[in-house]
């Protein structure tokens, strides 16, 4: 298994598995969408507003996720000097920068209608800024270095002190009291007979979040959102589909339809960019075998 660490053995494999991961990531992609947009019904306070949280959710955990696999492999390339590891590293970078960015747009497509306002300077929005700025600092700090092995070991420690950042984000969304959810709903989140496993923390902080989006609408604009008439899919009831409502989003359809398109923005340049750079790399090695070959 060791072998797989050198680049010769890894990119064999790779090159291998690409076109089943592929496969299975193109599945993944349509069943949720399919889901998150037909699917699910309407919520009943945020009516359909609340399908930006399909993608606003998932990037956020992968925008920490993907920084700390970056960090690991720092670790590891400067502990053991693993050329791998550090092209590892160099590859999560812009990868996890793009989710970070998707997570802080989508995040104020959902906060201009629930809040009233693009941006607020709260732990939690403020902390997953300073993960996108060092995800930009880890990619300044390798391209202002000549010698690459030196570029991975200085953008290494950097990745390794920005980790304290990954609990502050966690705890600020958690633990920070929100406007506009009141202690009674703190503490039954919080008590005994709500508990749930770790598994199902994701989902609690999603809730969570949305009573604070939902209780600022309300307080906003009273009368604008109640169970009673929210726009386009009722939750709980079965209807049958009108494309018109569908597209309008119940009159939040720049900011859905925004949010899905920025995340698909976003995905295609993170296909179409490796392609791009594997392209030129073999194009390059193309040349310097021809090269080779004229001066023998």
């Amino acid at each position: 298994m060791h072998k797989y660490a050198s680049p010769k053995f890894f990119y064999s494999l790779a090159g291998q598995l690409i076109p089943w991961i592929a496969a299975l990531t193109a599945v993944l992609l349509l069943a949720g969408l399919y889901l998150g947009l037909f699917v699910a019904p309407a919520d009943y306070q945020q009516g359909e507003s609340y399908r930006i949280m399909f993608i606003h959710v998932p990037a956020a955990w992968m925008s920490m996720f993907i920084y700390m696999l970056m960090a690991g492999a720092g670790a590891v390339a400067l502990v053991w000097n693993i050329k791998l590891a550090e092209i590892f590293a160099n590859s999560c970078a812009p990868i996890g920068a793009s989710f970070t960015f998707l997570a802080l747009a989508t995040g104020s497509l959902w906060g201009k209608p629930m809040w009233g306002t693009w941006w607020a300077w709260d732990a939690r929005l403020t902390s997953e800024l300073i993960l996108f700025f060092l995800y930009i600092g880890y990619m300044a700090l390798q391209a202002s270095i000549d010698d690459p092995r030196r570029a991975a070991r200085a953008a290494a420690i950097l990745a390794l002190v920005g980790v304290v950042n990954i609990p502050v984000i966690h705890f600020s969304v958690e633990y920070a009291a929100p406007a506009g959810v009141g202690e009674q709903d703190r503490h039954a989140l919080d008590s005994p007979e709500h508990a749930r496993p770790p598994a199902a923390d994701g989902i609690r902080l999603y809730n969570l979040f949305c009573r604070r989006g939902a209780a600022a609408h309300a307080q906003r604009d009273p009368g604008a959102r109640t169970p009673h008439h929210v726009g386009g899919r009722h939750a709980g009831v079965h209807q049958t589909m009108n494309w018109t409502e569908f597209f309008a989003m119940g009159g939040y359809s720049q900011y859905v339809w925004g949010s899905y398109g920025l995340a698909a923005l976003i995905l295609i340049l993170n296909l179409y960019l490796p392609l791009r750079r594997r392209k030129t790399v073999r194009r390059l090695l193309r040349e310097f075998l021809r090269l080779k070959e004229q001066t023998r």
